[in-house]
């Protein structure tokens, strides 16, 4: 009886991490993209080896998508995003149509164990330091950033770069709405494909 508990426990945590499950391949636009006004395909290059279901993408394959759908930017900061169905690929002059039915959606970056590492530590200790120190004392880490936007001034004028640092380090900024996407040649970014 107690196997059989412990097996089924197996193959419902089998099932949920498989509807979880993602490929992420990184690509960069070989075309210019706006979400304001977006074309119906887009042309990406694959940098690296990946695999897309049944099919393997040699290093610097072109990825040939139907864009599906485009997400409007929402309030929160949220970018707008759209969703690729991949048709076809080419590699070293040979064109192969993909005859799995299945749809990526964008995305800017992807926090995998080689991007982790390329967060600088100071980065995270900062924020760490601030959030606590915040705990305890209400009101240091907008203090912190006005400061530092004073010390940038980045906007040509002090007091407005320490008062918009300080306003966007608040949850206030969040009430703002996101920024459309305007894709340029050269620019990497991912597509994450559900399995």
């Amino acid at each position: 009886m107690k196997n059989k508990i412990v097996l089924l426990l197996l193959c419902l945590i089998m099932q949920m991490s498989a509807a979880f499950a993602a490929t992420q391949i990184k690509v960069i636009a070989s075309e210019d993209f706006k979400t304001e006004v977006p074309s119906e395909t887009i042309n990406v290059v694959v940098p690296e080896e990946s695999v897309l279901g049944e099919c393997t993408l040699g290093v610097n394959s072109i990825m040939h998508c139907k864009v599906m759908m485009i997400v409007e930017p929402k309030r929160g900061k949220r970018n707008a995003a759209f969703y690729v169905q991949p048709l076809s690929y080419t590699y070293e002059g040979k064109t192969t149509k993909i005859e799995e039915e299945m749809y990526g959606k964008y995305s800017k970056f992807v926090l995998s164990k080689k991007e982790l590492k390329k967060i600088p530590p100071s980065k995270v200790l900062k924020s760490a330091a601030l959030s606590v120190g915040n705990y305890f004392v209400k009101g240091v880490s907008v203090a912190y950033y006005f400061v530092e936007g004073v010390v940038k001034n980045e906007d040509g004028g002090r007091i407005k770069s320490g008062a918009k640092s300080a306003y966007e380090s608040t949850p206030f900024s969040y009430i703002s709405e996101g920024e459309q996407l305007d894709i340029k040649v050269g620019d990497e970014f991912y597509f994450v494909f559900k399995e």
